[in-house]
């Protein structure tokens, strides 16, 4: 038996063509994309409870005239009418204001010792 946790972007066009069942939703509550589908607390594991999300990084010391173009240029296609319309049915987005990126940098390596995933040495 082959088994994926995929996000609704990736998955959805698939579960609507009947090539993929969707079992259950990693959220505690049903997807508003997939509402007939079930949270896995639901299916009979109680708790369990996992998010995809995605980040927009840029590496420590980049300059700030990078960091000021790639803001713009990120800003100017979330405002595309078809990228809106994407992320409204299929995620949650969320902007993180820059008084809040400590926290999200913690919440990025709360998350990577959660999924045991290590930084690359390079």
């Amino acid at each position: 038996m082959q088994v994926v946790f995929a996000d609704p972007i990736s998955a959805l066009q698939y579960v609507s063509g009947g090539t993929l069942v969707a079992l259950a939703v990693t959220s505690k509550e049903r997807s508003p994309v997939a509402p007939s589908v079930p949270t896995i607390s639901e299916s009979g594991y109680p708790g369990f409870h996992a998010i995809a999300w995605h980040g927009i990084l840029a590496p420590a010391n980049t300059p700030p005239a990078i960091i000021r173009k790639l803001n713009a240029e990120i800003v100017g296609a979330l405002q595309d009418l078809e990228t809106k319309a994407l992320l409204r049915e299929t995620c949650r987005p969320s902007a993180i204001r820059r008084r809040r990126l400590r926290v999200s940098s913690r919440r990025i390596s709360r998350s990577g010792r959660k999924w045991r995933i290590r930084p690359r040495s390079r």
